[in-house]
């Protein structure tokens, strides 16, 4: 039995909603969305994963920053033998020193003091020795 509305020959809503079991006032589980609890769940999901992303960034930033600094030490060295060979000057400490003062103007990204030890550049961020108690590891 519907109820047929006479004058525009339709079948009245109200009385399909009350048949359907659903009011004007209530929405179905498919019209509501997401609840809190589910919005709170994702939002932990992308915090934790937010997290673990910028643990890795800032690793492969620090190991960028290291060979960047290799790289610029290296760089030195040969633009400090070029030097040598086009003014026919010998090798000296001192020599050294004064070319690193003109030359080795931001070297190291992180801001380290370069040093000479044995011909060669060492960093005091990147070349920082380890204690003589450690034993140290070998990679196969």
């Amino acid at each position: 039995m519907l109820a047929f509305d006479y004058r525009s020959g339709f079948v009245k809503k109200k009385y399909l909603m009350k048949k359907l079991g659903k009011s004007r006032n209530k929405r179905s589980r498919s019209e509501k969305g997401f609840t809190l609890l589910e919005l709170l769940a994702v939002m932990g999901l992308l915090a934790i994963l937010l997290a673990l992303a910028s643990l890795k960034g800032t690793d492969i930033l620090a190991n960028a920053r290291e060979r960047v600094c290799q790289y610029n030490r290296t760089q030195l060295i040969k633009k400090y033998e070029s030097h040598l060979v086009a003014t026919g000057e010998e090798h000296n400490e001192t020599l050294l020193a004064g070319f690193i003062l003109e030359e080795g103007e931001n070297i190291c990204p992180s801001h380290g003091t370069i040093s000479i030890a044995f011909q060669n550049l060492l960093c005091s961020v990147h070349d920082i020795d380890e204690d003589e108690d450690d034993v140290p590891y070998l990679l196969k």
